[in-house]
């Protein structure tokens, strides 16, 4: 009687479990691709849910702002946090989204909907500040909504779209446009994998305006990033130098920077008197005096600084930032990025 396998054997069992290894870890990404799309197709389907209970008591809308929308929404839909612009990241587990594989963008950039690249014509509007929210089941989204929303009948049934043979969504949801992430704060924050799109293309920088040629973001307060976290960036940003002695509360310039994508991307002054009679006179309706962080940085002195126009300073004079007053410690002033 055999009291052992040969050498012969051994072998070949190791193979066999190698290779069915092999195959079982290759299946491994797919079957994760396919619960994230399983989880982010639940949410929508239960957003879904909501605005078809909304649209049969004639609550679709229109509403004025997508944060009017977003009230009546959580008396239908488990929400357990809500965030405001310029706050929005506070509902997002992490800063950045990775667009693409060349491209990412700052969560706290996405301020209306034209930063989830949606139009306004005359049936749509998604200028509106756009909204955080947390749901119960931990999902995190950001919504925009269409204020020029049409009239549903609140009589009608309207037909699902479906994934898989399971209903997703139908037209309750067409006045809003959205991002959401379900996996948390893990890999790979991605767009198309862990963070699905509703009734979008996906987050980037719409060109809000456009002058003599060059095309300009919505403008948006930035968050500020301390000394250190510049340090670690600048050389990628093009950052002279970072700002310790004037920034207790962060540096706003930097951080400006850093959403745009670089010091380059940062609107350069060329057109800043057009950008700030188009922001105050048909954006926002700004009656206070408005700022506009620009791209120069002095390398000069102490303490580093940035600059920035104000709307109504004198002719519109630049103020630049002093040893004993550095400007990159100013919270408050908006800022612009170029986009081409």
């Amino acid at each position: 009687m055999r009291k052992a396998f040969t050498l012969a054997e051994i072998l070949v069992t190791i193979t066999i479990v190698g290779v069915v290894s092999l195959i079982i870890i290759s299946f491994i990404p797919n079957i994760q691709k396919k619960i994230r799309a399983e989880k982010i197709r639940t949410v929508k389907y239960k957003l879904t849910q909501a605005t078809e209970k909304m649209a049969a008591e004639d609550l679709i809308g229109p509403y004025e702002s997508t944060a009017a929308f977003v009230n009546e929404l959580k008396k239908y839909f488990k929400i357990i946090k809500i965030c405001q612009v310029p706050s929005l990241a506070s509902c997002w587990s992490y800063n950045t989204i990775q667009v693409n594989d060349d491209e990412k963008i700052d969560v706290s950039t996405l301020q209306t909907g034209l930063q989830l690249q949606m139009q306004s014509n005359d049936t749509s509007n998604y200028s509106s500040p756009n909204v955080g929210i947390i749901t119960a089941d931990g999902t995190s989204m950001i919504l925009s909504y269409n204020t020029k929303c049409e009239h549903l009948n609140p009589l009608k049934n309207y037909q699902w779209s479906t994934e898989n043979n399971k209903p997703v969504t139908n037209a309750t949801t067409s006045c809003i446009s959205a991002i959401l992430e379900t996996n948390g704060a893990k890999a790979p924050n991605k767009i198309g994998e862990d963070i699905g799109l509703l009734n979008t293309n996906g987050p980037g920088y719409a060109c809000v305006y456009e002058i003599n040629g060059k095309c300009y973001s919505q403008p948006f307060i930035p968050t500020p990033i301390t000394a250190e976290e510049c340090e670690k960036i600048k050389d990628d940003l093009g950052i002279k130098r970072c700002c310790y002695q004037h920034c207790s509360e962060g540096d706003y310039w930097a951080g400006a920077v850093k959403q745009c994508g670089g010091v380059d991307k940062l609107n350069n002054g060329d057109n800043d008197k057009m950008l700030l009679n188009m922001f105050t006179n048909y954006g926002q309706g700004q009656t206070d005096d408005v700022c506009f962080w620009r791209n120069y940085e002095s390398s000069t002195g102490s303490d580093a600084q940035g600059s920035y126009i104000c709307k109504y300073a004198p002719d519109y004079n630049f103020s630049f930032g002093s040893n004993n007053n550095s400007s990159r410690g100013i919270a408050g002033h908006y800022a612009v990025c170029e986009l081409n």
